[in-house]
């Protein structure tokens, strides 16, 4: 083993030993790999041992996938003669990222090290919202909604929409059917062409989002007050002239 010389006033030389490659084992504790999904995190598990008959001091550091990020921090460690120590080492998983292995080592420098296969599986999983939608409209007139579709998952997909009203009206979507990427999102203009009605009712807007290859169907819906147009008006007409009065 190598060493450094120390000398103090008054005393005589004495070797102090310094750390060596295969002074402090790292192992992984548990399996080897382990299973988590974009988006979450995973502690891992590790033990460090002192193979010396002395004090070691290492620094520890994690190697981690690009995007991945370290939780909690790897500083230096100090072990007496044969210390065993547990270590863990929580790392965040990035949100979106495709499925497949990737590879989490912790270093003790010197030292040794330990490698854990982190998998990462296929995430079908996708958003359908509507947004913007009034609370209350002229009945026989349109009105504008967003419809906001989203692939919270790991791989892409295909969406194609669809919408329906209750009371019938006539329903159109800007450009109903695009791709996906794992972490995209596309938002669609949803228009009603409402009929005329004869007292205040509700409406209510299905929308549907048919994923493929998923083999997936999402629904959303929202409603809005429809008012007769006279009512409406004479209403809006009665604030203008508060206002003005005011």
């Amino acid at each position: 083993m190598g060493g450094v010389l120390a000398r103090s006033a008054g005393a005589s030389p004495t070797l102090q030993a310094s750390p060596t490659a295969d002074s402090v084992q790292v192992r992984a504790l548990g399996a080897d790999s382990v299973t988590t999904r974009p988006g979450t995190t995973v502690t891992l598990r590790f033990r460090l041992t002192n193979a010396s008959d002395t004090e070691q001091t290492v620094a520890l550091s994690l190697d981690l996938p690009n995007r991945w990020r370290a939780l909690t921090r790897a500083d230096s460690v100090t072990l007496g003669p044969g210390e065993r120590r547990l270590q863990l080492a929580s790392v965040a998983v990035p949100a979106g990222i495709s499925s497949g292995p990737r590879r989490l080592r912790l270093r003790a420098q010197p030292g040794g090290a330990a490698t854990v296969t982190a998998w990462v599986p296929v995430v079908q999983r996708a958003r359908l919202q509507v947004q913007g939608m009034p609370r209350r409209s002229a009945a026989g007139r349109p009105y504008d909604a967003t419809v906001v579709v989203a692939n919270d998952g790991n791989a892409p997909v295909r969406y194609t929409l669809s919408a329906t009203a209750d009371p019938p009206a006539s329903v159109s979507l800007r450009d109903p059917a695009d791709s996906l990427a794992p972490g995209a999102q596309k938002r669609v203009r949803l228009t009603i062409e409402t009929e005329s009605v004869e007292r205040t009712r509700e409406q209510e807007v299905t929308v549907r989002s048919r994923l493929t290859p998923w083999d997936t169907t999402l629904t959303a819906r929202a409603t809005v007050e429809l008012v007769p147009f006279g009512v409406s008006s004479g209403i809006l007409y009665h604030m203008l002239r508060i206002n003005i009065q005011v």
